[in-house]
C-alpha cells in the first residue's frame, strides 16, 4: 500500500521502472516509444485482459519481441507499471483461475 504523502508517479518514472524490470526478468530492451504503443495497444484492447486488481491497476497478458508475459497497467497514468517475473504455465493458470474467482 501507498504512503498517502507519495506522489503518483509519472509516466517517464513508471517507464524506467518498467524497462529495468523487463531487462531484469527478460533480458529484453524497450524503448519508451515501444512501452508507449504497448499501453496503446491495451487502451485499444489488443491485448489479453486478464483481471482487475483495483481502480488504477489491471493486469494484462502481452506479446513483445515473440515474448509471452504478465504485466500491470495503470489505468489512471495510462502506463505500464511493471513485468511480472515468469511463472510455469500450470502455475500461471492456477494463479488466474483464483484470481477469476475473487474479483
Amino acid at each position: 500500500m501507498r504512503k498517502s504523502n507519495s506522489k503518483p508517479k509519472t509516466k517517464h518514472e513508471l517507464y524506467i521502472h518498467f524497462s529495468r524490470r523487463l531487462y531484469e526478468r527478460y533480458n529484453i530492451e524497450i524503448t519508451q516509444s515501444e512501452w508507449n504503443t504497448l499501453a496503446k495497444e491495451i487502451r485499444d484492447q489488443k491485448h489479453k485482459f486478464l483481471f482487475k486488481q483495483s481502480n488504477t491497476r489491471t493486469h494484462y497478458e502481452v506479446t513483445f519481441k515473440n515474448k509471452k508475459f504478465y504485466v500491470i497497467y495503470n489505468n489512471k497514468v495510462h502506463g505500464l507499471v511493471t513485468v511480472l517475473p515468469e511463472v510455469d504455465s500450470k502455475e500461471s493458470e492456477l494463479y488466474l483461475k483464483n484470481k477469476a474467482y475473487s474479483i
